[in-house]
């Protein structure tokens, strides 16, 4: 619930759905695509901005423009990780 209530406020363009079973969150960043540089996602954010999150692409074929974050960390962690991206983002 955290995770989607940071993203609607500060990256509404973002599509997230609240997984039912899992602590792994699938965001689709297309709508801020541009904003990233024609390379390797997770290396962007990793090199940028400093938060590791996975290139959905790494999982599956079509999920172009997602990007794969652990949920499974204390809320201090989340909290900078999701302040990270979305400084990136904007």
């Amino acid at each position: 619930n955290y995770l989607k209530a940071q993203l609607n406020t500060h990256l509404p363009e973002s599509k997230f759905e609240i997984p039912e079973s899992t602590y792994l969150a699938w965001i689709d960043i297309s709508e801020y695509a541009h904003k990233i540089p024609d390379q390797n996602i997770s290396k962007y954010f990793a090199e940028k901005g400093g938060v590791l999150v996975e290139d959905g692409n790494m999982f599956v074929a079509n999920a172009e423009r997602y990007i794969r974050l652990n949920l499974a960390c204390p809320r201090s962690v989340l909290k900078e990780g999701i302040h990270r991206i979305v400084e990136l983002l904007r």
